[in-house]
């Protein structure tokens, strides 16, 4: 016989009463993972008109595209304008120009989002 607590686990997790949740966030769920999408989509875009302004090679643009990806991740956790998003930014930055990006390049992407990332 199963414990109390596998008891309780089996009946809190069972399908029948997960489906009507599921069914009733699914929507909007699916407005804030378009959402989401859209944004990250436009920052892609803009990024690949900074890369291609300075001739940067396919091979080496993934690197700069998660350089965006994570200044956009950030931008979403902190609020705008904190010290704490300007801080994690200049970290962020630091790692890259480690990894020898252009500086220029890393800066034009920081002003995607309003950051001063030097």
């Amino acid at each position: 016989m199963p414990s109390r607590r596998a008891e309780k686990w089996r009946i809190r997790t069972s399908p029948d009463l997960w489906h009507p949740r599921l069914e009733a966030l699914h929507d909007l769920s699916s407005d804030l993972i378009s959402q989401a999408y859209t944004e990250i989509d436009r920052v892609y875009e803009a990024v690949r008109k900074i890369l291609d302004r300075y001739g940067v090679l396919a091979n080496e643009r993934l690197i700069y595209r998660c350089y965006a990806e994570e200044l956009w991740k950030i931008s979403k956790k902190y609020k705008a304008g904190s010290e704490t998003l300007r801080k994690e930014a200049q970290a962020i930055t630091m790692v890259y120009a480690m990894r020898d990006c252009n500086p220029d390049i890393l800066m034009e992407i920081g002003k995607l989002f309003n950051l001063e990332v030097f």
